[in-house]
């Protein structure tokens, strides 16, 4: 590495990306070479400083096309309204998951990653108090409020999320159905920690590891297509052997290569695996692939987007009901326009950006 290489990489960032981006691209090689430079990774010093200058964008936040810009990455009203039905029409668990994660970001305007990572144990429930006095009802009864823990991102402490008062039915009946259907792969976190080998699926918890298991065995085994099992042990590079003219594997191999996918956490994770909330088999929400029994990962930002989106081969939600907009068009959302919306009634409401800060860090 030389300084040079920093210089050119700053360089078509600002050729390539806009202002705003080459900047913080600058800013990141900037930290980046005080690395380099700190440990020693590079034969001579690394001089380079940010040649991408930073953009003044106070006036571009005022005016009509700021307010339109902000208005865009709203949600519509009718794609509002078909949320709250979508809400009570969806019963397949993948559905059900992904609709009740939806329901807990409008109810408290979480970034999309800090809500996946929320623990199983989330809920909290304390009496609210109000300049240091209990805070009652209208009968004069003790107000019990209702909140979420969380890991903020962006370095924030753990912390509740309250939920405010009218929503809070809906915030308990998602966390008791997403801990309901997660709950066997937190089991299959548990199967795995307790045992040598094996999975918590039929035919791979128990029994004699070195077994062989025909394809046939398998298909009923993992529930794939009746020809899936050989090309399943290809995909997961399964050792195959032949049984005179008949294809088997061995039920430790099986075993192996499923247990071998689980998330690894990083260093400073605040929980053990089997302590998260959001965990499902693999291909849970795959529209094609069958869920792989006794495998564990983490549900993610793509998958609960891929709900409301919808991509090819795999239509919304709101396609698959029948829901379209005002004007006939595809209804189309993202993951954080709850953030942006629930923000904007704050504001409308009359709520300061300090008041707005704490409720959506």
């Amino acid at each position: 590495l030389l300084s040079d290489h920093f210089e050119r990489a700053a360089r078509a960032a600002g050729a390539a990306d806009a202002p705003s981006t080459a900047y913080a691209i600058g800013k990141k090689l900037v930290e980046i070479a005080g690395w380099v430079n700190r440990y020693n990774s590079a034969r001579v010093k690394i001089d380079f400083k940010n040649p991408n200058q930073r953009v003044d964008d106070t006036n571009a936040r005022l005016g009509k096309e700021a307010e339109a810009r902000r208005a865009a990455k709203l949600p519509s009203e009718a794609s509002l309204n078909a949320l709250a039905k979508l809400a009570n029409m969806v019963t397949q668990d993948v559905d059900v998951l992904r609709m009740r994660t939806i329901e807990l970001l409008v109810c408290g305007g979480w970034r999309i990653n800090e809500l996946l990572s929320i623990p199983a144990d989330c809920e909290v429930e304390e009496q609210a108090y109000e300049n240091g006095e209990p805070v009652l009802d209208a009968q004069g009864e003790p107000v019990i409020r209702y909140g979420i823990r969380y890991w903020g991102e962006k370095g924030a402490p753990p912390l509740p999320k309250w939920i405010p008062t009218p929503l809070v039915d809906v915030a308990k009946r998602a966390i008791n159905d997403i801990r309901r259907i997660t709950q066997t792969t937190r089991d299959s976190v548990a199967f795995i920690q307790r045992h040598p080998w094996g999975v918590l699926a039929t035919g791979l918890a128990d029994g004699d590891p070195d077994e062989l298991i025909t394809m046939r065995e398998l298909v009923a085994i993992l529930g794939v297509f009746p020809t899936g099992g050989q090309q399943w042990c290809r995909n997961w590079q399964v050792p195959l052997q032949k049984r005179g003219a008949t294809l088997v594997a061995r039920r430790r191999d099986i075993a192996r290569v499923i247990r071998s996918d689980i998330p690894e956490l990083p260093p400073d994770s605040p929980l053990e695996l089997g302590e998260y909330l959001f965990l499902t088999p693999v291909n849970f929400t795959h529209p094609q692939r069958v869920a792989i029994p006794g495998s564990i990962r983490f549900l993610t930002d793509g998958m609960v987007a891929g709900f409301i989106t919808g991509k090819e081969m795999a239509p919304s939600a709101f396609e698959r009901f029948g829901m379209v907009e005002e004007d006939g068009t595809p209804i189309r959302m993202n993951t954080h326009q709850f953030r942006h919306w629930l923000n904007t009634l704050a504001q409308h409401s009359g709520m300061s950006q300090l008041e707005i800060a704490p409720s959506s860090a």
